[in-house]
């Protein structure tokens, strides 16, 4: 009987492989529908399975991939199953990828607005001519607030 390094027959690899992809499907699903219905905060608490499954996933993969012949024993059937959970996978975490990108470029419009708000607000000099003086000094007092939010803004 043909084993995989970790132990387990070759169906059993790949059974496994199919219930990690299952499950990193679930969980991406969930965060894609949590991004959608209340934003980033809810995700923080799926962050820690979600690292998890990955690394389970990456594993049980490298090691079917680096011995082909594991899945020739393999019925067919399972190969496919396990091809179809692979492809299904691959379309949910690009999904997943795009509404985390979007998310993020959300809050960082969200957070430039609030910075460029608050210059805005603040009173002082609107330009300094080439010598550097301003063309309207601050009042007596004023003065502008340092402000940086995630070192960016």
């Amino acid at each position: 009987m043909t084993t995989t390094p970790y132990g387990h027959t070759p169906t059993q690899q790949v059974e496994s492989l199919i219930a990690t992809a299952s499950r990193l499907v679930a969980l991406l699903e969930d965060e894609c529908g949590r991004l959608r219905q209340i934003g980033p905060r809810d995700i923080v608490a799926l962050q820690e399975d979600k690292s998890a499954l990955i690394q389970s996933f990456e594993k049980q993969y490298r090691a079917l991939e680096g011995n082909p012949t594991l899945l020739q024993v393999v019925a067919p059937a399972l190969r496919a199953e396990m091809e179809s959970a692979i492809t299904h996978f691959a379309h949910v975490a690009a999904a997943n990828e795009r509404a985390l990108r979007a998310a993020r470029e959300c809050n960082d419009r969200l957070l430039r607005a609030i910075a460029d708000s608050v210059v805005r607000q603040q009173p002082g000099a609107d330009t300094y001519d080439a010598a550097g003086i301003a063309s309207r000094p601050a009042p007596k007092g004023a003065s502008r607030p340092a402000m940086a939010i995630n070192g960016r803004y």
